[in-house]
């Protein structure tokens, strides 16, 4: 979404002043990633991460875990590390609904 704001703002010049960080995960999805990078899915009842060829899906009761290749291979658990990045992937969306709610 970075990538595609960034083209658009730079080829219509729609003026947009916001930094690309407040409605997206700011990173060029045509940049080369400078390692492993988690893809954080997100709907109104579960979440998924897809972190190299592994895919955890969390559910309100359970988690589905398994391989993108293999549906039926049970994913690797993910390092702390990438427990720390997927944390902070989750909450740059959803920081400003967490205190929007806090304020009603």
């Amino acid at each position: 979404m970075a990538a595609i704001s960034q083209n658009i703002k730079r080829w219509f010049r729609f003026g947009c002043t916001n930094d690309i960080q407040d409605y997206s995960s700011g990173r060029n999805l045509f940049d080369k990633p400078a390692g492993v990078r988690p893809l954080v899915i997100g709907g109104h009842v579960n979440h998924a991460f897809i972190i190299e060829d592994n895919v955890y899906e969390i559910y309100p009761l359970y988690t589905k875990t398994y391989k993108l290749s293999d549906i039926k291979t049970k994913a690797d658990p993910p390092s702390p590390q990438m427990l720390t990045i997927l944390i902070e992937e989750m909450s740059h969306f959803y920081m400003d609904s967490i205190k929007e709610s806090h304020r009603q």
